[in-house]
């Protein structure tokens, strides 16, 4: 799960120390390793939504975005005061924490479901006790 919050936080995040932040720089000098990093952001996080895709499917991606906004709403305002999000620079950073954090929410949850499944299946176990 901190996996998938590093590489969503590190693409974007509302501080202004993300990759897209770095990217849209007009500086000339280092276009060569922005693209190399963009490359291997884009690498892993396809490696993370493909096998999210392959765990949850459609319907589960849907049940999992409906709960990961829950999840990610409660914790924002758990973290930000009330006075704070009823201005609109407020909301504006509320959103722009409550997006990131949905997306690691179902990429870490797709993730680390096949492991949660196992170990609560016993499957693990079996595999162990099944042959001398």
């Amino acid at each position: 799960m901190s996996v998938a919050f590093l590489l969503v936080f590190l693409t974007y995040n509302p501080t202004g120390y993300s990759y897209m932040h770095w990217l849209i720089q007009f500086d000339d000098s280092l276009l060569s390793l922005k693209i190399s990093v963009g490359i291997f952001l884009f690498i892993l996080l396809q490696i993370l939504f493909n096998t999210t895709f392959s765990v949850f499917r459609l319907s589960g991606l849907i049940v999992g975005v409906i709960t990961a906004v829950l999840l990610s709403h409660y914790v924002l305002l758990f973290v930000f005061s009330g006075e704070r999000l009823e201005t609109f620079d407020g909301f504006v950073l509320w959103l722009g924490y409550l997006l990131p954090m949905t997306v690691a929410f179902v990429i870490g949850a797709g993730t680390s479901w096949p492991q949660m499944i196992t170990l609560l299946s016993g499957q693990e176990y079996k595999r162990l006790l099944g042959r001398p």
